[in-house]
């Protein structure tokens, strides 16, 4: 942090200005991640939703991992997103998974849509009717 009065260097903590004596206020140092803890993390939130996804795809079905990868790129996508506002540096393997995750977002939940209306038209198929005349009685 720089001195508003004289441009001097102010290191973390100091509440005046060594050069002029101008006064500082809230010059508290601010707490970041490094560099290691915010790759860990970001790694750590790819295994988590990936690891999650394959283990709901062998217990359950195809939509329950369709929505646990979509759960996961939305807990990714937070993840990576408290870690690139708490850095202190540029990181580009965050920035880029942020972006992957937001991307995740969307592809997961198109896919979510296809498959609830690809059931919808089976269902059509098998009971001979619209779908709106099964979900709705009478219709």
């Amino acid at each position: 942090m720089y001195c508003k009065n004289c441009g001097n260097e102010i290191k973390d903590g100091e509440n005046a200005c060594s050069k002029c004596g101008n006064q500082i206020i809230n010059n508290k140092p601010k707490k970041y991640f490094s560099k290691e803890t915010a790759n860990l993390l970001c790694l750590l939130s790819i295994i988590i939703k990936y690891a999650s996804a394959i283990i709901i795809y062998f217990v359950f079905d195809t939509f329950s991992f369709l929505l646990t990868l979509l759960v996961g790129s939305i807990i990714g996508f937070i993840i990576t997103g408290i870690v690139k506002y708490k850095q202190k540096d540029d990181n580009k393997f965050v920035k880029v998974l942020f972006w992957i995750y937001f991307v995740g977002i969307i592809v997961d939940f198109t896919l979510c849509i296809l498959l609830i209306a690809v059931v919808l038209f089976a269902l059509t198929d098998v009971f001979g009717k619209t779908i709106w005349a099964i979900l709705v009685p009478g219709f």
